[in-house]
């Protein structure tokens, strides 16, 4: 016989639910998480060829991200995301993003068409997952290696949705913007190469709205702290 029980859940997040059934002599029970999100319309991650944003950190620079082409990574297909911050010599860096209806994988960062200076991950850093929910979490440890299969370390990503916020910069004011953290480190034969703890704005419709970084390499620590300015998103 199929019984059906509905529970009103209040609030948005994941709920651990037991389910047990009897016959009378004997329990059977089993644990099943339900995830409890309201839709929100929008975009959180728009990525075509010719999207820009422009920032402003706290020293008055200039950082763009422009997504500027595609390249077929494992036979799946990765934007090219370019970012250039003014006033800093060859400050110039790469992103290879996989993006699907329920999550935005990193695949790489570095050279440009995946060049010698390419840093790859394997498994893929999954940078956002949808829905986002705040206290949802996840994580992954992976391998970095340089084209050509060279090892050069390993790592972990911890990813968590902090908050639902409303935010307003030079660009505008923007609701339901979530906030996402990574704690992100690279290490080599037990030396640690490289930590850096990020927290990204997504808004829908426009992606990221502010963002900051603290990333702590051979000794020194460098903070970066951003808001949106302006962006332009291809039809």
């Amino acid at each position: 016989m199929k019984k059906t029980l509905t529970i009103p859940f209040k609030e948005e997040g994941k709920y651990e639910i037991k389910v047990s059934v009897s016959d009378g002599y004997n329990t059977v029970s089993e644990i099943i998480y339900v995830r409890v999100w309201v839709p929100r319309p929008g975009d959180y991650y728009p990525m075509a060829i010719g999207n820009k944003w422009t920032f402003k950190d706290k020293k008055d620079s200039i950082i763009d991200f422009e997504v500027i082409d595609t390249i077929n990574i494992d036979g799946k297909k990765a934007f090219v995301k370019m970012t250039t911050t003014t006033g800093v010599e060859n400050a110039v860096n790469y992103s290879y993003i996989e993006k699907t209806s329920e999550v935005i994988n990193q695949h790489a960062v570095g050279g440009y068409s995946a060049g010698d200076d390419t840093i790859i991950f394997s498994p893929v850093l999954p940078l956002y997952k949808f829905p986002l929910i705040p206290g949802e979490t996840w994580e992954v440890e992976f391998n970095v290696s340089v084209p050509g299969g060279f090892f050069v370390g390993s790592g972990k990503a911890i990813y968590e949705v902090i908050s639902e916020e409303t935010i307003t910069t030079k660009a505008g004011t923007f609701n339901h913007v979530f906030q996402v953290k990574e704690d992100f480190t690279w290490e080599i034969f037990g030396q640690e190469l490289d930590r850096t703890i990020g927290r990204q704005w997504l808004a829908p419709n426009v992606g990221i709205v502010k963002f900051s970084n603290e990333q702590t390499r051979g000794g020194e620590t460098f903070i970066t702290e951003a808001e949106l300015q302006s962006y332009s998103l291809a039809q």
